[in-house]
Parts: C-alpha cells; sequence; structure tokens
C-alpha cells in the first residue's frame, strides 16, 4: 500500500544476519492466544512474510514449532511484536523470525470457560476417547445461541452423547466429519457436515476457505460415512502390522514374500479379469487394473 517503516529496535532475529523479503500478511492477535495465527498460516501462499501485531504488550512464546505448518504453505518468515519460542528448532529449520523476545511460556487458556467465554463458534477437534467429557466440561460455559462443532471421529450414537449437555444448555450442535487428510489441503479439507444450523456455519467458514457439504439436519448422518470409510482404511492398516509382525515373530516372513513373488501373475491375472467385469457392468475397473499391474 505504499507505506515504508521500521520495526521496533527491540525486535532482533533469532540469529544474526538474518535476511528475508517478501509479502507481508497480517494478523492481529489476543496475547497469549495464538488461534489467529493458526487461521492466517492456512491463507499464506509461496514467498509470504506472517507479520503479527498484538493487542496488548505480550511477551509470550505464541510461535514455535508452527513454522513447520507456515513453510507448508509457502511461508519464509515472521515478524510478531511478541515472542517465540523452539528458536532452535526454527535456527536448524533456517526459519527467519523476528520476535519482540524469546520466551519458553506457552499460548494456553486459562480454562475451557475462557475459551468458549464470546465466542460464536466453538470447536472440538481432540481424540475420540475425549469427545463426550469435552462436550460435557465446555457445556456449562455455554450459553443460547453459540453453536458447538465437533469435528472428531466418533460414531452417530457418540456424536449425541456429545450434543446432549450442550443443547441442555440452550446452545446448537453441529457435527463435521473430515473426510481426507488434512496436511496438503489444510483448511479446504473436505468435511460433510450436519445440524440444524449446519447450512448456516458451512455459509460462514466456507467464506472462509473451507469446503463443508452439508448432508443433514439430523446427526449422525455426516460422521457415518467417515467411519465406514475408516473400517477399510484402518483396518487394512491394522492387518498389514499384524502380518508382518505375526510373519516376523514366526521366523516366515521371507516365506510368506515367496508365496506373494510365486502367485503373482497368477492373481495379477485375476484382478485384469476383475477389472473388465467391473468395466463391463459400467462401472470404473481402473482400480482393480491398477492392483493388478
Amino acid at each position: 500500500m505504499g507505506r515504508v517503516g521500521l520495526v521496533k529496535p527491540y525486535m532482533r532475529p533469532i540469529w544474526p544476519g538474518a535476511q528475508v523479503a517478501g509479502s507481508a500478511v497480517t494478523v492481529l492477535a489476543q496475547p497469549s492466544d495464538n488461534w489467529m495465527i493458526h487461521v492466517t498460516i492456512e491463507q499464506c501462499r509461496p514467498g509470504d512474510i506472517l507479520v503479527v501485531a498484538v493487542t496488548a504488550d505480550n511477551t509470550d512464546g505464541m510461535f514455535g514449532d508452527l513454522a513447520t505448518s507456515l513453510k507448508a504453505r509457502g511461508g519464509i518468515g515472521l515478524v510478531i511484536d511478541a515472542g517465540v519460542r523452539d528458536v532452535r528448532i526454527l535456527s536448524e529449520m533456517g526459519f527467519p523470525a523476528w520476535p519482540r523476545a524469546v520466551s519458553a511460556k506457552g499460548t494456553v487458556k486459562a480454562s475451557i470457560g475462557e475459551a468458549c467465554a464470546g465466542a460464536d463458534i466453538v470447536t472440538s477437534a481432540i481424540t475420540a476417547d475425549a469427545a463426550v467429557t469435552a462436550a460435557e466440561q465446555a457445556a456449562p460455559s455455554l450459553e443460547p445461541g453459540q453453536i458447538y462443532i465437533d469435528l472428531n471421529s466418533i460414531s452417530p450414537a457418540t456424536k449425541e452423547q456429545v450434543a446432549a449437555p450442550v443443547r441442555r444448555r440452550g446452545a446448537d450442535f453441529v457435527e463435521f466429519a473430515v473426510m481426507a487428510p488434512v496436511s496438503e489441503p489444510g483448511i479446504a479439507v473436505p468435511i460433510l457436515s450436519g445440524g440444524e444450523r449446519a447450512e448456516e456455519v458451512a455459509r460462514r467458514l466456507n467464506t472462509l476457505g473451507m469446503t463443508i457439504t452439508v448432508v443433514s439436519t439430523a446427526i449422525g448422518t455426516a460422521s457415518a460415512p467417515k467411519l465406514c470409510g475408516s473400517i477399510v482404511i484402518k483396518g487394512m492398516e491394522a492387518l498389514m502390522v499384524d502380518f508382518t509382525l505375526a510373519s516376523q515373530r514366526a521366523g516366515v516372513a521371507t516365506v510368506m514374500l515367496s508365496r506373494v513373488r510365486q502367485h503373482g501373475i497368477r492373481r495379477a491375472a485375476e484382478m485384469r479379469e476383475a477389472s473388465r467385469m467391473i468395466s463391463e457392468s459400467g462401472l470404473d475397473g481402473s482400480l482393480a487394473k491398477a492392483i493388478a499391474d
């Protein structure tokens, strides 16, 4: 925008001689709260420098190994009027940063209540076995009109368990089901959604770059396809681990691999025939063919 200026003299590079030039992506964050940094990283493009201002004086370590995510999006540096941590890691990565301070103090909320206070949308993104407990702990701090989103990989029945304490407080519940690995697309990862206010949430968050498809106003319809896929994907992975460990422990790993080589030609031919059958039925048989090849 044609404006030129200098950073405050107390903002120093984390190693001598650091240099960087690029487009500035600006962030205004709350003290000790790096949520907006997470959000903004997802919007960064190659060659961008993240420039973070804070609404009040703060020296907490608001940025550290987040550099991995920023670099993955093409970010090349950081200027922050607060603290950074994990300086050794940043230096080894060759990631230049100009902070106000170096501090091991991270960014944690004092309580779940503080995290929920004043938020239009509260999101639970933890582990499946903790989803119900998290909702029960958050519920006393929820108010009518707030939306609680659960995007954990849990069953339709467990989603209803999560929704129960939320609804008792007069807040609204929306379920998310993340349908692909997040690392490459980031916030644009495909998500299925359900709930009475799911359409409202999708309109709001899709404008920020998310890819949310609403499948139902009922709870459970979005989470079911996710878990059905998990049966195959996670199940096959577990079977392969069992196969490998068992064959090694029994001392027959070489024998098992030789069987694959011995019968491979016959099995490949069988899969090609399966591919033809699928194609003849009007469906796409390319996957079966690729397995054979």
